[in-house]
């Protein structure tokens, strides 16, 4: 957790991490792991909701939406990248099939949507556009595997240019961990928390999940 108050990166910005087994031997420790820098973004919130598929077209999966909410306007934004969990596949065959909310800047390049890997999706921001303050909404189809992946979580992450292609690259200004769901889940989850390159806001995440499979 970042100390109340603390706006900047520290200067001592490293971590230890020890393991102990069940009795409290410890087995594996590693130090001076480097954090990454805090980067002060107005953003209230974000959350996924996922609905039944929509068309014929998207038949075999979801359509997963992202929302999230900023408290003020922001620039320095070139990409929101999507990236699904393991196993997990997006059907996106075309920019029409990526939907923004209306006052979001997207791109007005011939191509806004760029798929780095069948589980990343990149949306392009207008450039030297200023994302306005309110809430923005974001919807892919995604497929669904027979089986769920053991790391089931989902990442929203707001990038500096467009070549971030995974939630920790260089150029990733802060990424969202979402939890995934089991086959069936109708469950909304409160209070998760944000790790990323940018963790100086509070962050309330709400999962809903609604599964249609055909």
């Amino acid at each position: 957790s970042r100390p109340t108050g603390e706006d900047q990166t520290p200067v001592n910005n490293f971590f230890q991490i020890k393991i102990f087994d069940s009795i409290g031997r410890l087995t594996e420790a590693r130090f001076q792991v480097p954090g990454r820098p805090i980067a002060n973004l107005p953003i209230g919130g974000a959350g996924p909701t996922f609905s039944p598929a929509s068309s014929s077209a998207e038949a075999t999966g979801v359509r997963m939406t992202f929302t999230v909410t900023l408290e003020a306007n922001i620039t320095g934004v070139a990409a929101v990248l999507f990236q699904l969990p393991p196993t997990f596949l997006h059907a996106v065959q075309s920019k029409e099939d990526v939907r923004a909310s209306s006052g979001f800047p997207v791109s007005a390049d011939p191509e806004p949507v760029l798929f780095p890997a069948k589980e990343v999706v990149v949306l392009q921001v207008a450039r030297r556009a200023a994302i306005p303050a309110g809430s923005h909404t974001f919807s892919l189809p995604v497929d669904i595997p027979y089986l769920l992946p053991r790391v089931n979580v989902w990442h929203m992450a707001l990038c500096s240019t467009v070549a971030c292609d995974t939630q920790d690259h260089e150029d990733v200004l802060v990424s969202f961990p979402i939890p995934g769901f089991s086959f069936g889940d109708a469950v909304e989850t409160q209070g998760a928390s944000s790790f990323s390159q940018a963790a100086g806001w509070g962050l309330g995440l709400a999962l809903w999940v609604v599964l249609a499979l055909q």
